[in-house]
């Protein structure tokens, strides 16, 4: 009797362990990402794993529909009522709780990055991918920062709005040029953007002119607007289609920045061109605990409407930007989740 009841029992165990092994290799485990392998302490991080998921997801400017739709269902399954913003085929994620008009915080970023094709990769510490730092790096951060403050109970269930929006490098192209149709009901706005983790005091103001005419006329004049602008940072792109783009960034006068395209433009009169322009953006920047800098980037801020407290803040090396080596280190990231804690309870203190 004791005999059966044991081979009873051996047989059931082995039937389960059979069970589990088959579930394993059916439905693998999903591999957690640990900030222990990476010089941390936990075991565990959220905002990890939620920037895998962002990197590893394309949204070239003008093709940022995957990650929106992701990021409304990430959001939705905890809790936040999503309201998307724009066109169908390029829509604003805005995450909020409670009524629409509740807000008075919201943290935002843009979803898009210039450059494609580099897969995520983690090497020593450091985060690679198209669009790691600039900005998946701040919108992991600021969603983390948001869920921890909820949990903590450090602020009301309604107090703080997330938005995140397409088109922050082509001018807010889809992006801020439809929220600004909504109703603003925030005082309090915290952008993200590489910052190497302190707070922009202002950053730069743009100038970008689209060029049409042929080759050779085209290669000249960039180059005279090389040389011949001296008020600004000049950048080219030449696409050999009898078509080109400058990009003026300064922090000064505009009227000094387009006085000197001007005199580069009447110097080519067989060319068809474009022209937009935004001055520098100054933002707040006294916070206890906080450096400032000055950023050689722009942000969503000049598209958006309205009077309201902005600051801007965000991990990484702002250098790194839409570079070949775009990369955030581990460090950072985790740190931007607190400095972007900080900025909240700041601000509905």
């Amino acid at each position: 009797m004791i005999r059966k009841i044991v081979v009873f029992l051996v047989c059931g165990a082995l039937l389960i362990l059979k069970s589990y092994i088959y579930a394993y290799h059916r439905f693998p485990k999903h591999d957690t990402l640990s900030v222990k392998e990476h010089g941390g302490t936990n075991s565990y991080s959220p905002v990890m794993e939620l920037h895998k998921s962002l990197v590893d997801i394309p949204s070239v400017s003008y093709n940022e529909t995957h990650v929106s739709r992701f990021l409304q269902l990430y959001l939705s399954t905890r809790g936040y009522t999503i309201d998307l913003i724009g066109d169908h085929t390029r829509q604003n994620v805005y995450a909020y709780k409670g009524a629409r008009e509740d807000a008075k915080v919201l943290l935002t970023s843009n979803v898009d990055h210039v450059t494609s094709g580099t897969p995520y990769n983690v090497i020593d510490g450091a985060i690679y991918g198209s669009g790691a730092l600039d900005a998946k790096s701040c919108i992991a951060a600021q969603v983390t920062a948001l869920e921890e403050l909820l949990r903590d109970r450090k602020v009301a269930y309604n107090e703080v709005a997330l938005l995140f929006v397409v088109g922050g490098e082509v001018f807010g192209s889809g992006g801020m040029t439809e929220v600004n149709k909504m109703v603003k009901p925030w005082k309090t706005i915290i952008f993200g953007k590489p910052s190497d983790l302190n707070l922009v005091s202002r950053h730069c103001g743009v100038v970008i002119i689209g060029l049409e005419g042929e080759n050779q006329v085209l290669i000249d004049m960039m180059q005279a607007f090389k040389t011949s602008i001296i008020s600004g940072t000049v950048n080219v792109t030449f696409t050999n289609n009898q078509k080109a783009t400058v990009e003026v960034r300064f922090l000064g006068d505009e009227e000094n920045v387009a006085s000197e395209v001007a005199g580069v433009l009447t110097r080519f009169r067989d060319v068809i061109f474009t022209y937009q322009s935004y001055p520098p953006q100054d933002f707040s920047c006294e916070v206890p605990g906080f450096e400032s800098t000055v950023s050689s980037l722009s942000s969503d801020s000049p598209h958006l409407h309205g009077d309201f407290v902005r600051y801007l803040y965000g991990p990484g090396n702002m250098s790194l930007a839409n570079a070949p080596d775009e990369h955030i280190t581990v460090t950072d990231l985790l740190a931007a989740v607190e400095g972007y804690k900080k900025l909240v309870l700041f601000a509905i203190a």
